[in-house]
This record gives structure tokens, C-alpha cells and sequence, in this order.
């Protein structure tokens, strides 16, 4: 269940690590170009592997499923200390937040904000957030519909030049699949909601 205290609790202890987390390595790719290119797939995919390889007292990653074309769809875990799945979140007894990003893949700006999250968290000298509840993050829930970028997508949106599409590879609004399940990416997420049994679920679009 939701409870509106939990989701004030927990943006209030992601605001106090975030102050002292700030210029951390690795950069994602809208910070490393000026914030006028979003990451592909793979350039996710790396991002969340050397950030594994940072921080392992607080992050592991693994993967939700596999896309229409076949693409990882990653997780990462945030926890301190570290959890690696949903077995050990139960018996850890914390509370899981599930943020996802890019389920609209030409609205990126959520993509790029969970992956610079997730650097501070897992970085942050101090990580309060992470002694109190695992942090689960989805940063590219549409990666097919991520690769097909071009600069006739959301042209009306300011910036960047190049992205992806709102449908996945068969052109299906994963946003609106979550009853009729006709999507490998939406079925992948909802295993994952009904294995991790989130209090929290934070859903990243973007407006034009």
C-alpha cells in the first residue's frame, strides 16, 4: 500500500544524501555531453555495471527481463547493506521503493535523473535512504523503442535532438498494457511488483 508519510519520508531522506553526493564519477551520458544527448541502451547497461563495480557495499544489479527484441532490461538494487534479490528484501523486513524510467522512450529526461540518483545514493558518503529502504530502479523499461531515436520523435519537445519512440518495437504504449499484458516489458514488471512487493512505485514521464 501507498501511504503519502512513507513517500514524504522517503524524498525527505533522498533530498538530505543528495546534498552531499554531488559530483560523483561515473558521469551518464546527458551530463558527459552538456545535457544534449541521452544514453542509448548500452551506454545504460555500462553505466549501471561500473556503477555495481563502485559501490558493491550498495549496489547489485540485475534484470527485470528481456525486451520484445531480446534486450536486457536492467534493475538495480540499492541497499545497505547490499540486497540481491526479493527473497533477501523480505527477510530484510525494509520497506522497497520501485522507481522506473523511458516506459515512453522519447521522454528521457527520467532515464537520465534515476541513473544520476542512483550514482549519488550508491556514492554518498553518507546514505541514510539505503539503512532504511531498498531503493529498486528500472531506468530503461522500453529499451527497443530507446534505440529507435531519431530527430523526428517528440519533435516538439525541447531537446535532445535524438530520441526514442513512445511504443516499443511493435509499436504498443507499454503504459497502457498493464491489464491485458501483451508486452514482454510489462510482464517483466509486473513480476517484478508482485516479487518485491513495493510500498512505492514512482512511474518517470516527461512533459512537452
Amino acid at each position: 500500500m501507498i501511504r503519502f508519510g512513507g513517500m514524504l519520508c522517503f524524498l525527505g531522506l533522498v533530498f538530505v544524501t543528495l546534498g552531499a553526493a554531488s559530483g560523483n564519477e561515473p558521469q551518464t551520458v546527458a551530463e558527459s555531453s552538456g545535457f544534449t544527448r541521452t544514453s542509448r541502451h548500452e551506454e545504460v547497461l555500462d553505466f549501471c555495471a561500473k556503477l555495481a563495480q563502485r559501490a558493491p557495499n550498495r549496489v547489485r544489479i540485475a534484470e527485470l527481463g528481456r525486451s520484445e527484441e531480446g534486450r536486457s532490461i536492467p534493475l538495480v538494487i540499492l541497499a545497505d547493506p547490499p540486497i540481491a534479490d526479493a527473497a533477501a528484501a523480505r527477510a530484510s523486513r525494509k520497506p522497497a521503493v520501485f522507481v522506473q524510467a523511458n516506459i515512453h522512450a522519447g521522454e528521457v529526461d527520467g532515464k537520465e535523473a534515476v541513473l544520476m540518483l542512483a550514482r549519488d545514493l550508491a556514492l554518498s558518503a553518507d546514505a541514510p535512504l539505503l539503512k532504511e529502504w531498498i531503493l529498486l530502479i528500472a531506468p530503461d523499461v522500453n529499451p527497443d523503442g530507446n534505440e529507435r531515436m531519431s530527430n523526428t520523435n517528440r519533435r516538439q519537445q525541447n531537446g535532445p535532438t535524438l530520441v526514442g519512440t513512445r511504443g516499443n518495437s511493435r509499436g504498443l504504449d507499454l503504459n497502457r498494457d498493464y491489464v491485458k499484458l501483451e508486452t514482454a516489458e510489462v510482464r517483466a514488471l509486473v513480476r517484478a511488483y508482485r516479487d518485491w512487493n513495493p510500498a512505492i512505485v514512482i512511474d518517470m514521464h516527461t512533459t512537452n
